[in-house]
C-alpha cells in the first residue's frame, strides 16, 4: 500500500522529470481553498492555466493535456475544460457537440459534476478565485459556475479523453463523500 508521502515524492520526481512546479502545502485547505493555495503560491495571473492532478485521477488516453489547450487556445470565454467520464448520466444530458480548434467537445445545456480538468486562471481572478458552496466538500462546479455565468464564463468537457476516476477503499471516507454531497452533513 501506498501512503500519501510515497504519492507526494512520486509526484515530485515526475514534476522534476518534467520541468513542472511541484508544490504541497502545509495543510488541507478544503476544496477551493487548495486551489486559492496554489494559485497564490505559484503567484498565477491572466494567461495561465492551472491543471489539477489529483490523486485519484486516472487520465485514460495520451495528450489529454494538448487538447485541454488546443480548447483554452480557441475559445477565450472558456474558463475551464475538463475531462469526460465514462458514465451514463453524462450521455443522457442534453448538450451539444461540437470542435473547438480540433479537439471534440461537449457544451451541456445544464451543469454536470466535473471530473478532472484545468482552470483558466485570469477567469478565476474575475470571480475572486475558486469558490465551493459546501464548506468541506461538493459544489465547486455549482459555485464556480454560478459566478461565472453573468460574465460570459463557459465550462467544457472533452469528448474523446477520459478520466476513470480511483475509489477509495476506505468505505467510510466513500460515505462521508457522499453525505457531503447530499448535505447530510458539515463533518470535517
Amino acid at each position: 500500500t501506498r501512503t500519501a508521502d510515497w504519492l507526494s515524492k512520486d509526484l515530485h520526481c515526475l514534476a522534476k522529470e518534467n520541468g513542472w512546479n511541484y508544490v504541497r502545502p502545509a495543510a488541507n485547505y478544503v476544496v477551493a481553498n487548495n486551489w486559492n493555495w496554489v494559485i497564490r503560491e505559484l503567484a498565477l495571473d491572466a494567461g495561465d492555466v492551472l491543471w489539477g492532478a489529483d490523486p485519484d485521477g486516472r487520465p485514460q488516453e495520451p495528450k489529454y493535456l494538448d487538447a485541454v489547450m488546443d480548447v483554452f487556445n480557441n475559445a477565450p470565454e472558456c474558463f475551464t475544460v475538463q475531462l469526460n467520464r465514462p458514465c451514463v448520466y453524462s450521455l443522457d444530458r442534453t448538450r451539444f457537440e461540437r470542435k473547438i480548434g480540433n479537439t471534440n467537445i461537449l457544451d451541456y445545456h445544464e451543469l454536470v459534476a466535473w471530473s478532472l480538468g484545468a482552470f483558466d486562471i485570469g477567469w478565476l481572478h474575475k470571480i475572486g478565485g475558486m469558490k465551493q458552496y459546501h464548506e468541506q466538500y461538493g459544489y465547486t462546479e455549482h459555485a464556480v459556475s454560478d459566478a461565472m455565468r453573468p460574465l460570459g464564463g463557459k465550462w467544457y468537457i472533452l469528448k474523446d479523453f477520459y478520466d476513470v476516476h480511483a475509489t477509495a477503499p476506505d468505505q467510510k471516507y466513500v460515505d462521508w463523500k457522499l453525505e457531503c454531497a447530499q448535505k447530510k452533513t458539515r463533518l470535517s
